[in-house]
């Protein structure tokens, strides 16, 4: 029995001593259902060893209470699914490389698999030297964002984000993510992951739950009161008033914009304007402008707060 337990207590004082990066490859959602799923994001990042470890005492706790979220992601995780690799002969699949010591990234690709023309399509990338961008076959198909060296999120070193509005069955499919970079000995490394993007019919339940819950939205919109007009600025620091046509319940939001301007003789100098709102009610706004050296129009709308 102690023999057991000494052997437990190395591999735990192992786990919590790795340093590699781990890559994370995740979708949101893993399924996506046309007309119903507003947006499928695939997110590949590099993961700080250092920030992923954890001590003998979290780990104890996991074994003897698991956490649901983490038992969710693990019995998720598509991590376990081989990498595959298109030639113009053959599709072949290996292992995937989740771990490794990488010191620098220098790229991040994701790529999904053309089964039709037995290829692989690249989806996005980012190195160093250039911004993240969409491949080719997916220009103005997917909003992209990523950098090789930082990530906005804690614990990750690098990143990469795809993301469609209003996804259907063609992004359906297997995509894979490549990260290459330099170990602490600048020695090449790489690490892989892959993750299967399925797709299903709205059933009849569905479209007739989607379509209620968007003529709510359209009977709400309806019985808004929105307001809008337009005004002229053409005095300095003096309060204006504009009186609403129907009141509101309660002080609307205001909003404004420029217009349009007079330059006159003033073609030549520098142009200024402002406009303030100072006092909202639910029968009226004021404001204040600055108009230098001449005058502008603007025009402004009011919606229900």
């Amino acid at each position: 029995m102690m023999i057991i337990y000494s052997l437990f207590v190395f591999t735990l004082i192992s786990l919590s001593l790795t340093d590699a990066e781990i890559i994370r490859f995740q979708s949101t959602p893993l399924v996506i259902q046309p007309v119903l799923s507003k947006h499928l994001t695939l997110r590949c990042s590099v993961q700080d060893g250092s920030s992923v470890r954890r001590s003998f005492g979290s780990i104890f706790q996991e074994m003897i209470a698991p956490n649901t979220t983490a038992a969710y992601e693990r019995a998720n995780t598509t991590s376990h699914l081989n990498v595959t690799h298109v030639t113009a002969d053959h599709v072949t699949t290996k292992p995937p490389i989740t771990e490794a010591d990488v010191a620098h990234v220098t790229s991040i690709i994701i790529n999904k698999v053309n089964r039709v023309t037995n290829s692989v399509d690249k989806v996005a990338d980012v190195t160093p030297f250039e911004a993240a961008s969409a491949g080719s076959h997916f220009l103005g198909l997917v909003s992209v964002e990523g950098n090789s060296e930082r990530s906005p999120k804690q614990g990750e070193k690098a990143y990469l984000q795809v993301k469609w509005d209003y996804p259907d069955y063609d992004q359906a499919g297997e995509y894979s993510c490549e990260i290459f970079g330099l170990d602490s000995n600048n020695l090449p490394v790489s690490l892989e992951s892959a993750l299967l993007i399925s797709s299903k019919p709205a059933t009849m339940s569905d479209l007739i739950n989607y379509i209620s819950i968007q003529q709510k939205v359209i009977d709400n919109l309806k019985a808004q009161n929105i307001q809008k007009g337009t005004s002229n600025c053409n005095t300095n620091g003096y309060s204006n008033q504009i009186t609403f046509s129907n009141s509101f319940k309660t002080p609307p939001l205001v909003f404004t914009t420029f217009s349009d301007i007079n330059t006159g003789y003033y073609t030549q100098q520098s142009v200024h304007w402002n406009v303030t709102i100072t006092t909202v009610t639910e029968t009226y706004f004021n404001y204040s402008c600055i108009a230098s050296p001449t005058s502008f129009i603007f025009d402004w709308v009011a919606i229900d707060n």
